[in-house]
């Protein structure tokens, strides 16, 4: 994947997928930890309680091992250098997709663990790494703009996920931003999404508010899965909801953002 990044692209990597965790999918965490695996397709996900995995000491030292393990593996195909260096190909790597999502009523339970993750994957990188080390956002509003993330000295790019509609993000992004300011930190939106018969008129919506209201760099959910069409969050080139995020990136692609963004790295 690295060697076929087209000029001008770099790669957001998450190390993990929080609903691997018994959800969506069974990793071997959930064998080790014995953690209550569901099928988030017929159950809800409020079921899959793993609140353990962030937690207990066990559990968090594999996960700084698998941290470690990924970040110092060697690219054969680039000269044999470790991902942690190459910032040429890596934008950020994010500490986990949605970490804590779902968990407590949507309000993360360990609210320091991006922070202390972030604190190891900083170590591995080193100073002046173009690499951002970013938090992989979680379900909504209450458990990505999290005062903690935004008091970390090692996380240089907090995501916001949200599928609460256009509208949420025009209530709750002016104050991520200014939180993200004041703190020296990075934003951007990574994701939401729409179904049904209006879904391409509800992206529409998020992103002209993004790109007007917040002027964030934005990334929708997601490019995959071809043929679902309204019946899914899944976008695919053949449904109008494709040529609505065309539009909206080639205007982005004009604006100036809310942030710096090639400084990259965060100066703290």
């Amino acid at each position: 994947m690295m060697v076929d990044v087209l000029p001008g692209i770099r790669l957001i990597i998450a190390m993990h997928d929080r609903y691997q965790l018994g959800c969506w999918g069974n990793d071997s965490y959930v064998t080790k930890y014995h953690l209550p695996a569901i099928n988030c397709a017929a159950t809800s996900v409020v079921y899959n309680n793993v609140t353990s995995w962030y937690q207990d000491p066990a559990p968090i030292a594999d996960f700084d091992r698998r941290i470690t393990h990924i970040m110092k593996h060697k690219n054969k195909l680039l000269a044999n250098q470790p991902w942690h260096q190459l910032g040429s190909h890596i934008f950020s790597l994010q500490i986990e997709n949605e970490g804590q999502g779902h968990l407590n009523n949507d309000i993360a339970p360990v609210p320091n663990w991006w922070c202390d993750r972030s604190k190891h994957m900083s170590k591995i990188l080193g100073p002046n790494n173009r690499i951002l080390i970013s938090t992989g956002g979680s379900n909504d509003w209450s458990n990505s703009d999290i005062p903690e993330n935004w008091a970390c000295p090692t996380i240089d790019l907090v995501g916001l996920h949200s599928y609460d509609g256009a509208e949420s993000f025009a209530q709750n992004g002016p104050g991520a931003l200014a939180r993200a300011e004041a703190s020296n930190t990075l934003v951007m939106v990574e994701e939401f999404g729409a179904v049904g018969d209006t879904k391409a008129q509800q992206i529409e919506d998020h992103i002209t508010i993004i790109n007007g209201q917040l002027q964030m760099p934005w990334m929708v959910w997601e490019m995959s899965k071809p043929g679902s069409g309204a019946s899914d969050y899944e976008i695919w080139v053949d449904e109008p909801a494709w040529g609505v995020i065309e539009n909206g990136t080639r205007t982005a692609n004009h604006l100036v953002a809310a942030q710096d963004f090639s400084r990259h790295k965060c100066s703290r």
